[in-house]
């Protein structure tokens, strides 16, 4: 069915999206793409950013090159999306970005703890 998952459903599927970047789930890519890049997008899927995450995490170049992207946005919650992003994925480039923001581009909090995760040594696809 066309059932929309909420509250903690919706958390843990982003949460399972996530993990399946993490641990390099090559054969979740093209499930991926479609969520962040396909038809289904146009209907608001929240999971879209996790789904991003997760290919860049596994080097996915459009999605590392569309949150890097995102890091010189106008708008600062596209910029501390990216920030996130940017840690959880693991984006080695982003580091010279990250640690160029001050507190009015970016909230500190958010990105040291990308920072953080930048240096926290994770699997490797």
């Amino acid at each position: 069915g066309g059932e929309r998952l909420k509250g903690p459903a919706r958390e843990d599927e982003n949460e399972a999206i996530l993990v399946a970047g993490a641990i390099g789930m090559k054969e979740a890519v093209p499930a991926l793409e479609r969520r962040v890049w396909g038809f289904g997008r146009l209907v608001s899927d929240t999971c879209a950013w996790s789904a991003k995450t997760a290919l860049a995490r596994m080097g996915h170049p459009r999605a590392v090159a569309e949150i890097t992207a995102d890091l010189r946005s106008a708008k600062r919650a596209t910029v501390e999306a990216a920030v996130v992003a940017a840690g959880r994925a693991r984006i080695a480039g982003a580091e010279t970005v990250l640690r160029a923001f001050g507190p009015e581009e970016a909230d500190p909090d958010l990105v040291a703890r990308a920072l953080a995760d930048l240096e926290t040594p994770g699997e490797t696809p």
